[in-house]
């Protein structure tokens, strides 16, 4: 029944088209698009700056590989810079522009001197002598139109995201003194925590880009995708994955880690929605170190314990969780807060969570334990309800928390 999760590709076995961790392979033939993919595509045709505000793990940066190839088919250059690959490194600002430009060069394979470069316009600002490069050497180096990819914004460091911002907006306004910077479109893609985020925003790249909307994937859009990896399996396909869909309300991590564990683990489904069931279970909730260690969830574990704000955000989950319609105000900062964790998405203007596997993992009774060990209790106390709560195998799992500790052993007084 249950499959040892393996993450290494099968060429032989459908299973390992699905994605479990990481970037959707670049010639992956289960790639899922979405509205997000020509909208993107379309906008940097036009030549204009794009941004993406979305959470961790639904697909960014595998967009923004997919986008790259569809450009450099049209002969568009795209130069892609992760800023995670900058690490933890203290950088100043000459540092800092100075790496951007470095791996600029690289990927272009232009032959310059940087060292030089720099010393030669050492007069310049940082931020000055990154947008001079590009009419300096770039686009004299470069024909056609040009795409610079900054993935992982996150990973600017906050006391040089004004000087980035910066770097970003004047080479927009270039475009009005030299006509060649319009051959230069800019994508980014992450958004600074939400404490930073209004300060971020004064910064004018989020006034002069192009919101890209980006959410989960759609079941309709999926649907003949999906099935490639199911080829194995003896069973309605349009009900199964309808079902995966079921759980996981098309959050692209979750929906293909769970494809992945029934492709791989099944050959014959008869009772489809027991058989997802199982496979949740075993993926998402059972008691094991090498089982239930879900990113998604460390990840929106992570984005509602350890911030400041925790009280604020356990608190609007609460009465979200109470049935409340919460109106999303894109101006209130709990909300960026918590639509930032992943666990809430906002559906026609409502907050609600994203899915019923995150509903579970992050019940009612985890969220007042929480808030009563933070010294803000809502209601009877977890022990309290857990005697007079009927529950089941799943939901006693949550009750007792060692499910979580199982999942975060690193946390001591917030489990």
């Amino acid at each position: 029944m249950y499959p040892i999760y393996l993450m290494q590709e099968n060429e032989n076995n459908p299973a390992s088209l699905f994605t479990t961790a990481g970037l959707v392979k670049k010639n992956s033939q289960i790639y899922v698009k979405r509205r997000a993919d020509d909208h993107l595509y379309a906008n940097l045709l036009k030549g204009n700056f794009c941004y993406f505000d979305a959470p961790r793990l639904i697909g960014k940066s595998s967009l923004r590989i997919r986008t790259s190839q569809r450009l450099i088919e049209r002969g568009i250059h795209c130069i892609q810079i992760d800023l995670s690959s900058f690490g933890q490194v203290d950088y100043n600002a000459d540092q800092f522009f100075y790496t951007i430009s470095y791996i600029i060069a690289r990927k272009t394979n232009l032959e310059f001197d940087l060292t030089q470069y720099t010393k030669k316009n050492i007069h310049l600002s940082p931020v000055n002598r990154f947008v001079n490069l590009f009419k300096d050497y770039i686009f004299k180096e470069l024909s056609g139109n040009i795409v610079l990819f900054f993935d992982e914004l996150e990973y600017v460091p906050s006391r040089l995201q004004t000087e980035f911002n910066n770097a970003i907006t004047t080479l927009y306004l270039e475009r009005n003194r030299l006509a060649v910077y319009n051959r230069l479109s800019v994508v980014l893609l992450g958004i600074p925590l939400p404490q930073d985020r209004f300060e971020y925003f004064k910064g004018s790249p989020f006034c002069i880009g192009t919101y890209i909307p980006f959410g989960y994937f759609k079941l309709a859009n999926a649907l003949e995708t999906l099935k490639l990896g199911f080829k194995n399996i003896n069973t309605d396909h349009d009900q199964l994955i309808s079902e995966i869909f079921h759980w996981t309300n098309g959050h692209p991590a979750m929906s293909q880690k769970l494809c992945f564990s029934i492709a791989e683990g099944e050959t014959e489904i008869s009772d489809i929605p027991l058989v997802v069931e199982q496979h949740v279970d075993y993926i998402f909730f059972t008691r094991s170190t090498h089982r239930a260690d879900d990113a998604s969830i460390r990840s929106i574990h992570t984005g509602l314990t350890n911030t400041k704000y925790s009280v604020e955000l356990l608190q609007l989950l609460y009465k979200i969780q109470n049935g409340e319609k919460i109106q999303y105000d894109k101006n209130d900062l709990v909300h960026l807060y918590i639509i930032h964790s992943g666990l809430i998405i906002e559906d026609s203007g409502i907050l609600v969570i994203g899915n019923r596997i995150m509903d579970i993992a992050f019940n009612k009774a985890w969220t007042m334990k929480q808030l009563e060990d933070r010294g803000h209790p809502v209601g009877p106390s977890v022990h309290e309800l857990k005697n007079v709560c009927p529950t089941d195998r799943r939901n006693d799992s949550f009750f007792d928390f060692s499910f979580l500790k199982v999942i975060f052993p690193f946390t001591s007084n917030h489990n």
